[in-house]
């Protein structure tokens, strides 16, 4: 069936469940109905992981990649891309909204300022979170959530940006949700 969002399903609603006093609604137009709407608020998942990766930065953001195992994945939903470490959305719903978390550990030089930066379609976005080093096999631990707004593909990645340096990123975990939303507002 198709995703729509919550008010459109109110609106199909409204006028295919009208009062039946002339008896026109079918089984067809019931099961339709709850088919989108069961279509509309199915929840969808993926989650990449890696276990280390290490990076040396310079001036440019570099991706967090490559990642070694996909933990969870909705498939039709979410596309995960292991190489790039990068997820992709690929429903056609109108309006999604997506979680998009990234959590795990880095150690790098002492006193070195980071930040990891999550990336929409290749630009950034305004969600980041700093994170200092302590020096060589000190692990610093990080969370960085973003609520971004999709309709259409929607390819998210996490980069890492800073001190020139060599860092260590462990247990790194990249996840997405898909939440429906009321409206295209």
């Amino acid at each position: 069936m198709t995703i729509k969002s919550i008010d459109a399903l109110r609106d199909e609603a409204d006028v295919v469940l009208a009062d039946n006093t002339t008896q026109a609604i079918t089984a067809a137009d019931l099961r339709n109905l709850i088919l989108d709407m069961l279509d509309t608020v199915q929840p969808a998942h993926s989650m990449i992981a890696l276990n280390s990766l290490p990076i040396a930065l310079n001036a440019a953001p570099q991706a967090l990649a490559p990642f070694n195992s996909v933990v969870l994945d909705t498939p039709g939903f979410y596309t995960a891309d292991l190489p790039n470490g990068t997820i992709e959305h690929t429903a056609g719903a109108p309006v999604i909204e997506d979680v998009v978390t990234a959590s795990g550990n880095v150690s790098g030089p002492n006193g070195s300022d980071i930040s990891l930066i999550l990336f929409h379609n290749g630009s950034a976005t305004p969600f980041s979170v700093a994170v200092s080093t302590a020096g060589p096999g000190n692990v610093i631990g990080f969370t960085l959530s973003g609520l971004l707004r999709t309709t259409g593909n929607a390819v998210f990645e996490v980069r890492a940006f800073g001190a020139a340096g060599n860092y260590t990123f462990t247990n790194v975990k990249l996840s997405a949700s898909r939440q429906p939303v009321r409206s295209f507002v």
